[in-house]
């Protein structure tokens, strides 16, 4: 799930692709019948929409764990008793290499999980017996032999308390992180008695040997500190706690793989996130703010006017303040306005749904460096979950620069032209511009979506009964996105063409055999419904049209290679769905079927870039050794 060099990312938006990708393994395990996160049950066929659900219900912050639990299907033989199954969490892809720490609490069933990834898992499991399940449960290969004197259990905890210890530091529970920094830091103490008897060869002293404690050797000495001592001395601890564990594992495990690098990248990213918050102001910030701008600007009286209004607004509700906080101090702010009597010229503008947007300000010194661009982000995320549908705003007709910036945000719907009086009687020429609060990613996935519920019920009980996104485009969006990651392309294109690229086969009188060609026109058309950059929208349909092996020789762009890479590797996630194309479109036997999608995972594999081929070399193996169809059908 993660490699010991990754880069930590805790973004809401990564958080949530972490969880939808865990939850893609826990459903590839054929005795899972759902999941659960809260109270949110998530099943197989609607695992998409519920998993947005699920994530908004327990997010509150980067340091949020993951509150899971699976229901668990086991043989009603007794075979495998739910103990057993248990002891198996490498199944579900938590191993040595995957996971920094874990523990198993035996009264609640229950896995406390902390990835190297960063994502950290309370994993609980229910348990149903039934008739039809077979479940094989092959013996581990990755776990190493084991050391007595000081059990590879104990290492999974220690890291896992000191990630917990972490997050409560940040949260400033300080009380329960001191306490977890000092039990690790006295478990070091204890790795040493341990460590002295095996050298004595005894466990009593009447005499100790004035021994060096490893873990003060590391005190006074975290790199993250802050102006709060107390903050300091529970973060002085988990680091000193963190270099003397790794130092004294090796004693018990000379193999040992540094765990210290991984917990401090984890670190790093909990103090990142610490640093700088954007968040909807409290009145005394406002107040506070305000305060500010009337001491930046002697002798200016709109400022005490305006600082009136916006209190008023905000005890009267009809304002939302959002503020960017570095460090304690309010560097930037915006203000949504949601009733229209408090607008300038509103009239035939604040629709139903819409908010106006207003005093955007940051601090001269921390203009440019990007903190503005976050709150505006964390701003209209929030609207748009506070069911705002449309945001407008308005920028001087004089302001070339400000309107050059907000196009660029997406405000490129002219509303109309007006003049904006200012308590001094100044008069300003003022457009205002508005911009739809759903992202183009997210309407092409909902587009996508309803086109491909409407097909599947349209063919319901036919052999072309299919669900497009479910079964086979959500994969290579997923792709898509990961690929992207931290390559130099636009992944804005990519993402729109991975979700774009097989529209036409939702279409029943659009020829399959040219579904790029149709897809490609279809692309074109709704982007420009939708105003996208039309430098973009061209290469979209350029990607989508090329994404068929006939036209390899077309491909220049590095987006279309992408796309062509997520493609096939989605094949490999959803390759049964294959079979139904076979069998009921097709109408071939099982035979046919297999030789069919052996040929088409071939075809695939082959224009998978090097690098990614160990993505699916696995399960590319398994279908080429099949025999049979049941055996890529059935297997466990």
């Amino acid at each position: 799930m993660a490699s010991e060099d990754m880069i930590i990312d805790l973004s809401k938006e990564k958080m949530e692709m972490a969880l939808d990708a865990f939850l893609d393994r826990i459903f590839a395990l054929p005795e899972i019948e759902s999941a659960k996160v809260r109270d949110v049950v998530i099943s197989r066929e609607d695992k998409e929409l519920s998993t947005r659900k699920a994530f908004e219900a327990g997010y509150h912050d980067c340091y949020s764990d993951v509150d899971l639990s699976v229901k668990v299907c086991l043989p009603k033989d007794g075979s495998i008793t739910p103990e057993a199954y248990m002891k198996r969490i490498d199944r579900f892809g938590i191993t040595q290499e995957s996971a920094l720490g874990y523990c198993f609490v035996p009264e609640n069933c229950m896995y406390r999980i902390i990835l190297k990834n960063g994502m950290r898992y309370d994993l609980g499991f229910d348990f149903e017996f039934v008739d039809d399940v077979t479940l094989n449960l092959v013996e581990r290969s990755d776990i190493k032999e084991d050391n007595a004197n000081w059990p590879m259990e104990n290492v999974n905890r220690f890291w896992f308390v000191q990630i917990q210890a972490l997050a409560k530091l940040y949260r400033k529970d300080y009380l329960i992180s001191s306490h977890l920094a000092n039990l690790n830091c006295n478990e070091t103490l204890v790795m040493q008695m341990v460590l002295r008897d095996l050298e004595f060869g005894t466990n009593h002293h009447r005499y100790g040997h004035s021994e060096e404690l490893e873990y003060v050797k590391y005190l006074d000495k975290a790199p993250f500190r802050t102006e709060d001592p107390t903050f300091n001395r529970i973060a002085d601890h988990l680091y000193a706690a963190a270099l003397a564990y790794d130092r004294l594992a090796v004693a018990f495990y000379p193999e040992y793989q540094s765990r210290c690098n991984n917990f401090m990248e984890i670190w790093d990213c909990y103090h990142k996130a610490q640093a700088y918050v954007c968040k909807i102001a409290s009145l005394e910030e406002l107040n506070r703010k305000w305060d500010y701008e009337i001491d930046q600007n002697p002798g200016d009286g709109n400022w005490l006017v305006w600082k009136v209004e916006a209190a008023e607004n905000f005890q009267k509700g009809v304002s939302i303040p959002y503020y960017g906080i570095l460090n304690g101090t309010i560097i930037c702010e915006a203000t949504a306005v949601t009733d229209s009597q408090c607008v300038q010229n509103s009239e035939g503008m604040m629709e139903e749904g819409a908010v106006y947007l207003c005093a955007f300000r940051t601090n001269p010194e921390y203009q440019g460096l990007g903190y503005f661009s976050k709150l505006k982000d964390f701003m209209l995320e929030d609207l748009g979950k506070r069911g705002f549908t449309k945001a407008i705003l308005g920028v001087a007709v004089a302001d070339d620069w400000n309107q050059k910036i907000y196009k660029q945000w997406g405000f490129t719907e002219y509303l109309k032209n007006g003049e904006e009086t200012y308590p001094d009687q100044t008069v300003i020429d003022v457009e205002y511009y508005a911009k739809d609060l759903l992202n183009i990613v997210e309407k092409m996935r909902q587009e996508i979506i309803r086109r491909s519920d409407l097909f599947e019920e349209q063919t319901k009980g036919t052999k072309d009964e299919y669900n497009l996104y479910r079964e086979h485009v959500q994969y290579v969006y997923k792709y898509a996105v990961m690929l992207s990651k931290d390559a130099d392309i636009d992944r804005e294109v990519v993402e729109l063409s991975a979700l774009l690229h097989d529209i036409s086969m939702t279409d029943m009188a659009l020829d399959r055999s040219r579904h790029n060609e149709f897809g490609s026109a279809i692309a074109e058309q709704l982007l420009r419904e939708q105003n996208y950059p039309e430098e973009k929208t061209q290469l979209v349909a350029k990607c989508i049209l090329n994404h068929s092996s006939k036209r390899a020789q077309y491909r220049t762009a590095q987006e279309e290679e992408l796309l062509v890479c997520a493609d096939g590797l989605a094949h490999f996630d959803a390759y049964k769905s294959l079979y139904s194309l076979a069998h009921k479109v097709m109408g071939l036997n099982d035979e046919e079927s297999l030789k069919f999608i052996q040929d088409k995972l071939t075809k695939d594999y082959a224009e998978i870039r090097e690098d990614l081929k160990s993505l699916v070399d696995d399960t590319y193996a398994r279908v080429m050794n099949a025999k049979t169809i049941g055996e890529i059908l059935h297997e466990d």
